[in-house]
Order: structure tokens, then C-alpha cells, then sequence
């Protein structure tokens, strides 16, 4: 990574472009320097406002640094750019119930089911919500449809026991 940083410095000096901007905050991500990782992703969206996954680690390192409002923000401006992508249906979701959205995040984890009928961590998550929003007959369906996928769904689930 430090190797990684070198030449993207030498890049960015040659010719500043979105990617090496994003890429180099990668690096600072992975070694744990969030602040200029931060300044590099927001400089790249800055350059190409287009550039995805510039959106995607932005979102991640908000999410390590447990802000999930701006991560979920960061979500939906990548899932509006590239609205196929199971993944961050599911992610964007999971930072809704973070953020206390529970019934906004329904609509989320089922996209991510529609364009990938076998996630299960997306059925997990929203038999979880449909059980803390009190839609016990659709939680249960969701939970054992994740429980056929491999998710593990906890036995003391009292919905799940038999």
C-alpha cells in the first residue's frame, strides 16, 4: 500500500483523473489513514461525479467509521449510476436500519432478493425488519427462506423454532 501510494502520488502529478484519486484513497483506507482516504474519494467524485466506485469505497469507509447516514447516501448515488448490483441493495438497507429507517429498508432488501433470488443474507435481514416492524407472517416466510439459502437463523428465534 505504501508502495501503492508512491505512484499514485506520481500519477495524480502527471495527470490528476478520478481514478487515481479514488484508487489512492483506497490505499489510505487500507492503511487505516480514513481521513485522506476521505479527501481522495470526495476529490475523485469530484473530477468524475460518474465514477461508482468512487460512491462504493466512500461508502464502505463511512460505514468503518460507523457513519451510516453518509454511507447510505453514498449508496443510493452508486445504486443511481448502477442499479443492478444485489450488494448494495442489501447494504444500502442494512445502513437504513442503522440510521433507524426499519420500514424504509424493506424496499432495499427486496431489490437486492429481485436481482438475486438466492441472497440470502438480504432474506435474513428482511425477515428481521418485516419481525421488528411486527409483520410476523412475512418474517417468517423470509426467515425460512433464508434458513434454505444457508443463512444461519438463530434457534432461540422463537418464530423459527419447531
Amino acid at each position: 500500500n505504501e508502495k501503492a501510494l508512491e505512484d499514485y502520488n506520481v500519477a495524480i502529478s502527471k495527470k490528476p483523473s478520478a481514478e487515481y484519486y479514488i484508487n489512492r484513497g483506497a490505499a489510505y483506507a487500507r492503511l487505516g489513514r480514513m481521513p485522506e482516504a476521505m479527501n481522495d474519494f470526495s476529490k475523485g467524485l469530484e473530477l468524475d461525479p460518474k465514477w461508482k466506485v468512487g460512491y462504493l469505497n466512500r461508502a464502505i469507509t463511512y460505514q468503518a467509521m460507523g457513519d451510516f447516514q453518509h454511507s447510505f447516501e453514498d449508496m443510493d448515488a452508486y445504486l443511481k449510476l448502477d442499479p443492478f448490483e444485489p450488494d448494495m441493495w442489501y447494504e444500502a438497507g442494512r445502513c437504513l436500519r442503522a440510521i433507524n429507517r426499519v420500514a424504509d429498508a424493506i424496499p432495499y432488501y427486496s431489490e437486492a432478493i429481485r436481482l438475486n433470488p438466492r441472497h440470502g443474507l438480504a432474506y435474513l435481514e428482511r425477515g428481521r425488519t418485516y419481525q421488528s416492524l411486527g409483520n410476523m407472517e412475512a418474517a417468517q416466510a423470509d426467515l425460512e427462506k433464508a434458513r434454505s439459502l444457508g443463512q444461519n437463523v438463530q434457534p432461540e428465534n422463537p418464530m423459527m423454532q419447531k
